[in-house]
């Protein structure tokens, strides 16, 4: 039996996201907190994402770089994640990083990105697990 390869050289597959389309419906419905980015820029975040960084709506997050709420020393390891992601179109491996949330409150999470386009331009989504809780026992 074949099977598809595994390897970790394929580039990701690139699915375009529309605000309005199906896949970021599911984003939507997510119990995964997930981030759309743009020019490290945030576009939008589903509920789970803004209910971990403390934001009551998305205009809380809107606009704001993703690099605000990474820690100073994540900070350069992240620019080269979103340079990977952006103008390489490649996705990153999981990384344990730690955050700032909004009010200050410091948490750590396993984020994951992958490339994307809105509106014809390079993204990137961000899928965020909070790690936090486990880091404590």
């Amino acid at each position: 039996m074949n099977r598809p390869s595994t390897s970790p050289k394929l580039k990701a597959l690139t699915v375009p996201v529309d605000a309005h389309g199906s896949l970021w419906e599911f984003i939507r419905i997510s119990p995964d907190p997930m981030v759309l980015q743009v020019d490290s820029k945030i576009i939008d975040a589903n509920r789970p994402a803004l209910d971990l960084v403390g934001a009551q709506s998305l205009a809380d997050v809107q606009g704001l770089s993703v690099l605000s709420f990474v820690a100073p020393e994540f900070q350069q390891t992240v620019k080269e994640r979103l340079n990977q992601i952006l103008e390489q179109q490649q996705s990153v491996p999981v990384l344990e990083q730690k955050l700032y949330c909004l009010n200050g409150q410091v948490i750590y999470a396993e984020i994951h990105s992958i490339p994307t386009t809105y509106e014809d331009a390079p993204a990137g989504l961000i899928v965020l697990r909070d790690v936090t809780k486990q880091r404590h026992l």
